[in-house]
């Protein structure tokens, strides 16, 4: 990083000062998306438990938090897509 000094010249800036602190990250998994795609990449033969997904699921969810964050907790939902005729707040048409 590169930080500009009144004459015009660049100076280097050190990493030194910045410290990383964990962050606490929740994941929100689509549960119909999740299990469609799941099953093509993972469960091809459909021999696996729920036990296995759920397992498999966290190792996804902790491999996208990454090593010096801290999974919080996962939100599973799994409903029908919303099917009436929305208002605008503001407006009050749809």
């Amino acid at each position: 990083m590169y930080i500009m000094i009144k004459n015009n010249t660049k100076k280097q800036q050190s990493d030194s000062t910045y410290q990383s602190t964990p962050i606490k990250v929740a994941v929100l998994v689509d549960g119909g998306y999740f299990i469609k795609r799941y099953n093509v990449l993972y469960n091809t033969k459909k021999n696996k438990t729920p036990i296995d997904i759920v397992q498999d699921l966290y190792y996804i969810a902790h491999s996208h938090v990454g090593n010096n964050n801290y999974l919080y907790r996962i939100f599973f939902y799994d409903c029908e897509p919303f099917a009436k005729k929305a208002s605008k707040p503001i407006y009050t048409k749809s």
